[in-house]
């Protein structure tokens, strides 16, 4: 699985991770909620905070962050935050 996981990210295969992340949501809700959305919640809390300064901010993620009903991208949509892949 995880050699798959690998070829899914080098290929940009996000939605690849959906199924990883629902797998470790069932089998262990704490530590899924404590390691994606809570982080997740945390960083699009962040990064909300930021775009309202001036500057430029580079924001890196793990790709198990942009997956699933709890990405980085969907945290941020709840502040109107619009986000777009760029290849």
């Amino acid at each position: 699985m995880l050699e798959q996981l690998q070829a899914a990210w080098n290929r940009g295969d996000i939605e690849s991770f959906t199924p990883m992340l629902e797998q470790m949501e069932a089998r262990s809700p704490e530590t899924y909620k404590l390691l994606f959305n809570d982080r997740n919640s945390r960083w699009a809390q962040w990064i909300a905070r930021r775009l309202q300064q001036p500057g430029v901010v580079f924001v890196a993620v793990g790709a198990g962050h942009l997956a699933g009903k709890d990405s980085v991208q969907h945290k941020l949509g709840q502040y109107g935050i619009r986000t777009a892949r760029i290849n």
